[in-house]
């Protein structure tokens, strides 16, 4: 079963991460993803993984992300074209505690940035970056605190 792993072409703001293969997540334009769901086990920030279903035109595929730190696009972390897609509130923030909705279709998480603030509590709508265009997300699994 096929793995896709794709790199988004831009990227709002001076930050983009050092990707090696396997280690992004984010639907292709042309895919249909039908059904997310989530795994959980140990100590965060590498406690969840992200499963995604996906139609493709040679078939069907299931990809996987273990979502150490995950980094937005836009402005103030704000996922481009997204409602509720605010995650992480900066791009050097880290998430330390991960809530995942029953129906797997939030992923909820308190932050620490570099001032070391921890009154970041982001809600994350699976739902609405899947199979939505607008929307980059950034992940990948390396330890510790992305420093923008």
């Amino acid at each position: 079963m096929a793995f896709f792993s794709l790199v988004a072409l831009a990227i709002f703001g001076s930050f983009l991460p050092d990707l090696a293969a396997g280690d992004n997540w984010q639907p292709n334009f042309n895919e249909t993803c039908s059904d997310i769901w989530w795994e959980q086990s140990g100590l965060a920030p590498h406690a969840v993984t992200l499963f995604a279903t996906c139609e493709l035109s040679g078939g069907t595929t299931t990809s996987s992300l273990d979502l150490g730190v995950c980094l937005t696009v836009g402005d103030n972390g704000q996922i481009s074209g997204m409602d509720n897609g605010n995650w992480g509130g900066h791009a050097d923030c880290g998430c330390g505690e991960y809530d995942v909705a029953q129906d797997g279709s939030t992923l909820s998480c308190t932050c620490t940035n570099s001032k070391g603030d921890n009154n970041y509590f982001n809600e994350f709508n699976l739902n609405q970056v899947v199979g939505n265009t607008a929307g980059f997300l950034y992940c990948y699994s390396t330890l510790g605190t992305v420093a923008n």
